[in-house]
C-alpha cells in the first residue's frame, strides 16, 4: 500500500533499529530474494552508510545461522519482523534471510545503502553527456583551492585595458578597506571567503537572478544607496543641530542631565558625532524613551535653575526626539538592508568575474564540484514530469528510505521528489527519518523546515520554495495524500532521570516561548 512514512526520532530512540527493521521487512517480504535491489536507502555520511550496511548484513547473517534461537544477538529484531510479516512461518523467514544474505554478498553493487552524494554521482556518471559534463571528469572536493586560484587569476587582469571596470572595482574595494582601517593585503582571503556563496545552493540561486547586472549597474546602485544615506544623514543632522542649539542657548551640558554621559545627553552626543548611528539596531533607546514618556530628564539633586532651564527647552527636545524616533520606525528596516548591501556590493559585483574564472579553472583541470551535480540534476528535474535521468532509476527503485532528513537541503529534496512520487504511484512504501533538534548542516544547505512542514503535512510552504517548479508543486500535492507521521518516543540510551529532566525542561520552553517561536512545538515535542 502506498505510504510516505515520516518518523520523528530523538537521539537514542531506536532510529537505526527502525531503519534496519524497515529495510529487512521490505527485502524479506517478497518471495523473490532479489527484492533488496529495488530498495534505495540514503544516508548523509559514509560512517552512517557503513553502519547501516553492517547492521543489515549482521542481522541477515544472524538469522541464517544454524540453530537460530533467543540466544542470538538479533533474535528480538527477527521476532519483530516476523510479527510484521505474518504470512511467513519462522522457518520460511529464516530460509528467505539466507537467500537474501547470499544474494547481497554475490552482487554487492546492488546493495543500495549509500550517501546522497554517492547516489547523485551514480546518476551523473551515467548521464555525463546529457548533463554537459566533461568526459572522464574528476570530482573536486577542495573548492577553496579552486576559488583561490580563480581570485588570483582575476587579479592578473588588473592593468589590462579590456578590463577597466573590473580594475576600477578592485581598486575601489581596496581603498574601502583602507578607509575602514583594514589592510588591503587580505583582499584575496576576503574574496575567497565571500566567494564560497557561489557553492551554496540557496545563495547561488539568488546570485543567478542578478547574473545580467554589469559593473556599471552595480555602480549605479552604489550611487543610489549613497544618495539615500546622505538624505537620511541630513535629516538626522538637522534634528540634532536644533537640539544642540537649544542646549547651548541655555549653557547646558551632560552633567546637568540624569545619568550624565550615559543618559539622554550622551545619546544626543553620539548622534551628533555619527548621525547614521541613530538607525543602528544595536543602539539603546531606553534613556531617551524614559526622558520622553516618564519626563525623566533630571535627578532629585539637580539645582532648580537647571531644572527650569531644561523645562524651557523640553518642547524643542521632545519635538526633535519624536521626529528621530519616527524616522527609526519608518526607515530602519530599509536602512539596515541597504547598509548590508552597501557593505558587500563591491564583493557582489566581483562575484560574476570570480565565477567565470572558477569555471575556467575547473574546465582546464577537467574537474567538477560535487555540489554542482545537484544543480545540474535540478535543471532537468524541475522541467519534466518524469525526468529522463530517472526513467530507468524509477523502474529500478520501488522503495526510498532517507535517514537524517533534517539535514537535507532544498535542492536534494526536490531532486529526490520525482523518485518518491513515482514509487508512491506504484503503490509502494517510502520512509524518511529525522530529528529537527539535531539539525547541524545549515552551513551546507540543510533545511530543517522541510521536515517540520512534512511532519505537519503543510505542503503550501514547500510549493513556494525557490527550488520548486510547477511540476514539483503537483508532485508535492500528490505526496501529501500519502503522508503518515509517527514519533519514536522511547529513549533506550539515557538514564530515566536525564530523560525526565529533558522532557520537563523542553515542556517549559515550549510553554513559555511557543507563541513567539511557533516551530518550537513541533521541534521539541
Amino acid at each position: 500500500m502506498s505510504e510516505f512514512k515520516i518518523y520523528s526520532s530523538s537521539a537514542g530512540s531506536g532510529k537505526t533499529y527502525t531503519l534496519t527493521k524497515t529495510y529487512l521487512i521490505l527485502a524479506l517480504k517478497n518471495p523473490n530474494y532479489l527484492s533488496y535491489k529495488k530498495i534505495l536507502a540514503i544516508t548523509f555520511t559514509n560512517d552512517a552508510a557503513s553502519e547501516m550496511k553492517s547492521r543489515i548484513l549482521e542481522a541477515l547473517k544472524d538469522f541464517s545461522s544454524e540453530n537460530f534461537d533467543d540466544s542470538n544477538r538479533f533474535y528480538g529484531l527477527f521476532m519483530d519482523i516476523l510479527t510484521e510479516l505474518p504470512q511467513f512461518s519462522e522457518k520460511e523467514l529464516i530460509e528467505n534471510s539466507k537467500k537474501v544474505f547470499h544474494s547481497i554478498l554475490e552482487d554487492y553493487s546492488d546493495f543500495n545503502v549509500k550517501t546522497i552524494d554517492s547516489f547523485v554521482n551514480q546518476i551523473v556518471s551515467a548521464f555525463t553527456l546529457d548533463l554537459k559534463l566533461p568526459f572522464n571528469y574528476e570530482i573536486q572536493l577542495d573548492s577553496i583551492s579552486i576559488l583561490t586560484e580563480a581570485v588570483n587569476r582575476m587579479f592578473l587582469k588588473i592593468g589590462n585595458n579590456e578590463y577597466k571596470e573590473l580594475y576600477q572595482t578592485i581598486i575601489d574595494f581596496a581603498l574601502s578597506k583602507l578607509d575602514e582601517g583594514k589592510s588591503w593585503n587580505t583582499l584575496t582571503e576576503e574574496l575567497v571567503g565571500f566567494g564560497t556563496s557561489l557553492l551554496n545552493d540557496e545563495s547561488a540561486l539568488l546570485l543567478e537572478k542578478n547574473k545580467d547586472l554589469e559593473f556599471e549597474d552595480f555602480n549605479t546602485i552604489r550611487k543610489q544607496i549613497k544618495k539615500y544615506f546622505d538624505e537620511i544623514e541630513e535629516k538626522i543632522s538637522m534634528n540634532i543641530e536644533l537640539i544642540f542649539d537649544a542646549l547651548q542657548a541655555k549653557n547646558l551640558n551632560s552633567q546637568d542631565f540624569i545619568y550624565t554621559d550615559n543618559g539622554v545627553y550622551g545619546f544626543f552626543a553620539k548622534i551628533k558625532k555619527n548621525p547614521l548611528l541613530l538607525l543602528d539596531p544595536k543602539l539603546r533607546l531606553k534613556r531617551v524613551n524614559e526622558a520622553q514618556t516618564k519626563d525623566s530628564w533630571t535627578s532629585k539633586n539637580t539645582p532648580l535653575a537647571i531644572v527650569d532651564a531644561i523645562d524651557s527647552i523640553k518642547p524643542i527636545l521632545n519635538k526633535n526626539i519624536s521626529e528621530m524616533l519616527d524616522l527609526i520606525n519608518i526607515e530602519s528596516n530599509k536602512f539596515n538592508i541597504l547598509f548590508e548591501i552597501k557593505k558587500n556590493i563591491q564583493k557582489i559585483s566581483l562575484l560574476k568575474s570570480i565565477k567565470e574564472e572558477f569555471e575556467i579553472v575547473l574546465e582546464e583541470k577537467n574537474q567538477v564540484l560535487i555540489s554542482e551535480f545537484n544543480r545540474k540534476i535540478s535543471n532537468i528535474v524541475s522541467k519534466e514530469p518524469v525526468p529522463f535521468i530517472y526513467e530507468r532509476l524509477g523502474e529500478k527503485y520501488d522503495h526510498i528510505l532517507i535517514d537524517e532528513f533534517q539535514d537535507t537541503s532544498d535542492l536534494q529534496f526536490f531532486n529526490l521528489l520525482p523518485l518518491i512520487e513515482n514509487s508512491l504511484s506504484k503503490n509502494n512504501f517510502n520512509m524518511i527519518v529525522g530529528d529537527p533538534k539535531q539539525s547541524i548542516y545549515r552551513w551546507r544547505g540543510g533545511n530543517v523546515d522541510l521536515m517540520i512542514h512534512l511532519l505537519k503535512n503543510e505542503i503550501g510552504p514547500l510549493t513556494k520554495n525557490d527550488f520548486s517548479s510547477e511540476i514539483q508543486e503537483v508532485q508535492l500535492k500528490s505526496l501529501s495524500n500519502f503522508i503518515k507521521t509517527s514519533s519514536l518516543n522511547t529513549n533506550y540510551r539515557s538514564k530515566k532521570e536525564i530523560v525526565e529532566f529533558n522532557n520537563s525542561f523542553f515542556e517549559k520552553i515550549i510553554e513559555k516561548y511557543s507563541t513567539i517561536y511557533p516551530k518550537l512545538d513541533i521541534v521539541f515535542s
